[in-house]
């Protein structure tokens, strides 16, 4: 007599339930900070005259999401008319993003705290000499000391998986003696130094993946890059790195550099990609599984964060699962004897997505007194 459909679709149930609390195992020992580093003063455009908005939204999305809780609030290293507070307000909405603000030449930030448990990124205003921004004098640069003199906590605090959003340098980082010391981004382990800027601009690949728009360009609709005076170029790095070029100058230097990995040697190296094997570990299908339970195991990778995970089983989408530590067996009891393909796809901070496969077949237990094995 044939069990009846109800029956046998029942142990796939609790299959499926079981299947859908994932086990994610605890913080990587290395994470990777992601860096958004521009020429272009878009906390003054945005903050104050409604330009550059969408490239502030991006660009702060950007570095906070691979930070080890994206939802922490941000510092802003801000003073004066506060253009990267009013920034923010500008491209996300009034307090949609939440954050504490400090001077930078204050003594509260001399011994505040910069570390992800606290907050997700660091956005550092734009220098006085793009023409109205809020850091430094024309000629001294007390605000770019203090950070600079924090160097150090920086390093940790990127190496640790926080973000930085950091805004033009202007005079004091167009590569001319002339218009006074180029130490804006001192902080920061950037090769290439400042060069004076050449409009128009362009945005590269890499530029386009993050979402920078060029509607100048027939890129998306939002001007981010030619709507407005620009203060300061980059060197281009060596390519390779971890140091990426998302838009570029029209004498071929960079305006704008994107960076996930970790400061070491003196610059920014960059994080392994992750392979989906190591990543996700699912139980052996050598033999066939009776009345046992097992766990399938996702192994945080380096420099990146789990953002969620989906199980599948023979086709079906079961649930996304989402958090730090999910625990919970995969009970086969009662399941019907036969095959079944289990699927798990796996999603990172980073926006990459990792895919394991894996099919298994059921059996029953043998029984007391009798010479046959498993069915």
């Amino acid at each position: 007599m044939r069990p009846s459909r109800r029956l046998l679709r029942r142990p796939l149930t609790s299959l499926v339930l079981g299947l859908a609390a994932v086990s994610l195992l605890g913080p990587a020992d290395a994470l990777a900070g992601r860096l958004v580093v521009s020429g272009h003063d878009s906390d003054l455009h945005c903050g104050g005259q409604a330009e550059q908005c969408h490239f502030v939204k991006v660009g702060v999305s950007y570095v906070r999401a691979g930070a080890p809780e994206p939802t922490k609030p941000v510092l802003v290293l801000d003073r004066l008319d506060l253009d990267m507070v009013r920034a923010l307000d500008a491209a996300f909405g009034a307090g949609a993003v939440p954050r504490t603000v400090l001077d930078p030449r204050s003594p509260a930030f001399a011994s505040a705290p910069i570390t992800t448990s606290a907050y997700s990124a660091v956005l550092v205003a734009s220098d006085t000499t793009c023409g109205g921004c809020d850091l430094n004098e024309s000629s001294s640069t007390p605000d770019s000391d203090a950070i600079n003199a924090r160097k150090a906590d920086f390093e940790k605090f990127f190496n640790a998986g926080g973000g930085l959003f950091v805004g033009a340098g202007a005079n004091h980082a167009d590569g001319m003696e002339s218009t006074g010391v180029d130490n804006f981004y001192s902080f920061l382990p950037l090769p290439v130094g400042g060069v004076a800027v050449a409009p128009p601009f362009t945005l590269t690949e890499t530029g386009k993946t993050l979402g920078f728009e060029d509607s100048t360009n027939s890129v998306g609709t939002n001007d981010d890059i030619n709507c407005c005076r620009t203060h300061n170029s980059f060197k281009v790095p060596a390519a390779g790195g971890a140091l990426k070029v998302a838009e570029t100058d029209s004498g071929g230097s960079a305006e704008t550099l994107v960076a996930q990995g970790r400061i070491s040697g003196g610059g920014i190296t960059d994080t392994p990609e992750p392979k989906a094997k190591d990543v996700i570990k699912l139980p052996s299908s050598k033999k066939c599984v009776s009345r046992r339970k097992f766990r399938i195991r996702l192994k945080q990778p380096k420099g990146l964060t789990i953002a969620a995970a989906v199980v599948t089983v023979n086709g079906r989408k079961v649930k996304t699962v989402k958090g730090k530590r999910v625990k919970a067996p995969v009970d086969l009891l009662g399941l019907p004897q036969g095959r079944f393909t289990v699927r798990i796809s796996v999603l990172l901070s980073n926006g990459k997505a990792l895919k394991g496969t894996r099919k298994y077949r059921t059996c029953t237990k043998k029984r007391k007194g009798s010479n046959k094995g498993p069915l």
